[in-house]
Protein backbone atom coordinates (compact mmCIF):
# COMPACT_ATOMS: atom_id res chain seq x y z
CA UNK A 1 0.00 0.00 0.00
CA UNK A 2 2.83 2.44 0.81
CA UNK A 3 3.77 2.74 -2.86
CA UNK A 4 0.24 2.94 -4.25
CA UNK A 5 -1.64 5.93 -5.60
CA UNK A 6 -4.22 5.46 -2.84
CA UNK A 7 -1.53 5.69 -0.17
CA UNK A 8 -0.06 8.80 -1.80
CA UNK A 9 -3.51 10.42 -1.79
CA UNK A 10 -4.17 9.51 1.84
CA UNK A 11 -0.72 10.78 2.86
CA UNK A 12 -1.35 14.06 1.03
CA UNK A 13 -4.73 14.44 2.76
CA UNK A 14 -3.30 13.59 6.21
CA UNK A 15 -0.56 16.18 5.72
CA UNK A 16 -3.07 18.77 4.50
CA UNK A 17 -5.30 18.30 7.56
CA UNK A 18 -2.29 18.30 9.88
CA UNK A 19 -1.07 21.58 8.40
CA UNK A 20 -4.48 23.15 9.13
CA UNK A 21 -4.07 22.68 12.90
CA UNK A 22 -3.32 26.12 14.35
CA UNK A 23 -0.54 26.76 16.81
CA UNK A 24 -1.70 25.97 20.36
CA UNK A 25 -4.33 23.43 19.25
CA UNK A 26 -4.31 19.67 18.79
CA UNK A 27 -6.31 16.97 17.05
CA UNK A 28 -6.36 13.21 17.48
CA UNK A 29 -5.42 10.52 15.01
CA UNK A 30 -9.09 9.50 15.19
CA UNK A 31 -10.28 12.98 14.21
CA UNK A 32 -8.13 13.06 11.08
CA UNK A 33 -9.05 9.45 10.31
CA UNK A 34 -12.74 10.30 10.56
CA UNK A 35 -12.34 13.19 8.14
CA UNK A 36 -10.71 10.87 5.59
CA UNK A 37 -12.62 7.64 6.30
CA UNK A 38 -9.44 5.72 7.12
CA UNK A 39 -8.22 3.94 10.23
CA UNK A 40 -6.49 6.03 12.94
CA UNK A 41 -3.50 3.70 12.74
CA UNK A 42 -3.01 4.75 9.09
CA UNK A 43 -2.81 8.39 10.19
CA UNK A 44 -0.36 7.46 12.96
CA UNK A 45 1.76 5.45 10.51
CA UNK A 46 1.93 8.28 7.97
CA UNK A 47 2.95 10.83 10.58
CA UNK A 48 5.44 8.45 12.20
CA UNK A 49 7.14 7.79 8.87
CA UNK A 50 7.69 11.43 7.88
CA UNK A 51 11.28 12.09 6.89
CA UNK A 52 13.36 14.76 8.62
CA UNK A 53 12.50 17.45 6.07
CA UNK A 54 8.77 16.72 6.30
CA UNK A 55 8.96 16.70 10.11
CA UNK A 56 10.51 20.17 10.02
CA UNK A 57 7.73 21.53 7.79
CA UNK A 58 4.63 19.71 9.06
CA UNK A 59 3.25 20.25 12.61
CA UNK A 60 3.12 16.50 13.32
CA UNK A 61 3.43 17.19 17.05
CA UNK A 62 -0.10 18.63 17.12
CA UNK A 63 -1.63 15.18 16.52
CA UNK A 64 -2.12 13.05 19.64
CA UNK A 65 -3.90 9.87 20.62
CA UNK A 66 -7.45 9.84 21.98
CA UNK A 67 -7.72 11.44 25.39
CA UNK A 68 -4.72 13.69 24.77
CA UNK A 69 -2.14 10.95 25.18
CA UNK A 70 1.26 11.17 23.48
CA UNK A 71 2.37 7.86 22.01
CA UNK A 72 5.94 6.86 21.28
CA UNK A 73 7.01 5.51 17.88
CA UNK A 74 10.34 4.46 16.44
CA UNK A 75 10.83 7.86 14.78
CA UNK A 76 8.92 10.06 17.21
CA UNK A 77 10.25 11.05 20.61
CA UNK A 78 7.36 11.69 23.03
CA UNK A 79 9.51 14.11 25.05
CA UNK A 80 10.14 16.20 21.92
CA UNK A 81 6.44 16.21 21.05
CA UNK A 82 5.55 17.30 24.57
CA UNK A 83 8.21 20.04 24.50
CA UNK A 84 6.96 21.38 21.15
CA UNK A 85 3.37 21.44 22.42
CA UNK A 86 4.38 23.17 25.65
CA UNK A 87 6.19 25.83 23.60
CA UNK A 88 2.82 26.48 21.94
CA UNK A 89 1.10 26.92 25.30
CA UNK A 90 -0.37 23.45 25.72
CA UNK A 91 -0.28 22.23 29.33
CA UNK A 92 -0.17 18.65 30.56
CA UNK A 93 -1.67 16.83 33.52
CA UNK A 94 0.45 14.93 36.01
CA UNK A 95 -0.54 11.79 34.12
CA UNK A 96 1.07 13.20 30.95
CA UNK A 97 -2.15 13.91 29.06
CA UNK A 98 -3.07 17.19 27.41
CA UNK A 99 -4.77 19.36 30.05
CA UNK A 100 -8.19 20.76 29.18
CA UNK A 101 -8.23 18.31 26.28
CA UNK A 102 -11.64 19.23 24.84
CA UNK A 103 -10.87 22.97 24.75
CA UNK A 104 -7.49 22.39 23.10
CA UNK A 105 -8.93 20.47 20.15
CA UNK A 106 -9.03 22.11 16.74
CA UNK A 107 -12.37 21.75 14.97
CA UNK A 108 -12.22 21.35 11.20
CA UNK A 109 -14.63 23.41 9.10
CA UNK A 110 -16.09 20.27 7.53
CA UNK A 111 -17.06 18.71 10.88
Amino acid sequence: MAGSEAFARIKRDVIDLTCQIPRGKIVTYSTIAGQLDVMPRHVAYILAMLDDQERSEIPWHRVVADGGVIRSTAKRDPALQRQLLMEEGIAFTRQGKVADFEAMQHKYEME
